[in-house]
């Protein structure tokens, strides 16, 4: 694996960003979840639904400070 320039410079100073994948069943009715990192790197998020790329804005809000996620 090779490391991009930014990676490198991460690791020698123990940064702790991390790059998770979550996944959250719904209820069909429940429209707020709250993820279980964050903050949120802003516009760093995808968020799919039944494996459909959302927009954000249009389909869903994300709060990049609490990580609260709305429908």
């Amino acid at each position: 694996m090779v490391l991009t320039s930014l990676e490198r410079v991460r690791l020698n100073i123990r940064d702790p960003y991390l790059e998770f994948q979550e996944s959250q069943l719904g209820d069909g009715a429940s429209l707020h979840f709250r993820l279980s990192s964050y903050p949120v790197v802003a516009d760093s998020q995808q968020v799919y639904v039944a494996g459909v790329l959302k927009t954000e804005t249009t389909d869903y809000t994300l709060n990049d400070d609490t990580g609260k996620l709305t429908f």
